[in-house]
């Protein structure tokens, strides 16, 4: 077993378990957010640590982190919906919960572009990298699981 092998395992391991507490059982979903969580943590801890000298990490790590959150209520409620409850009212929940959302993130945004000056640039790349890089991993692990 190597050094990394064994590190990235015992940071995997907790998340992992947290996840899966927190109801996100799916084989796919669960690796998916907790690469997600590690990466965004990683990129907010580094751009934290060199604010100073380029805010615009750590702003595309906000934004990162706000569609780890996304994805991550998307799957904690889609994972917990009973599949035959897909009517007109559960529709109505789901564009519910996503205006409400929506609408925190708007707020959210506002005040980091309006009372902390952030990159407007920098965090629509951390949301598009998120995306993207969630799209890919479930792509791979569909794969994968395949």
């Amino acid at each position: 077993m190597s050094l990394v092998g064994a590190w990235w395992r015992q940071i995997c391991q907790p998340l992992d378990g947290l996840l899966w507490k927190k109801g996100i059982s799916h084989g796919v979903i669960r690796p998916l957010l907790r690469n997600q969580i590690l990466l965004a943590g990683a990129l907010i801890l580094l751009g934290g640590i060199i604010f100073i000298v380029w805010s615009w990490l750590f702003w595309a790590g906000c934004g990162f982190a706000v569609m780890t959150w996304i994805l991550y209520s998307w799957a904690a409620f889609f994972l917990r919906a009973d599949i035959g409850s897909y009517n007109a009212a559960f529709l109505r929940i789901v564009i519910l919960r996503f205006g409400i959302r929506l609408l925190l993130l708007a707020v959210l945004l506002y005040i980091a572009l309006r009372f902390f000056s952030a990159p407007a640039g920098a965090i629509l790349v951390g949301l598009v990298t998120g995306t993207i890089l969630g799209l890919v991993n479930f792509t791979y692990y569909m794969r994968k699981g395949a």
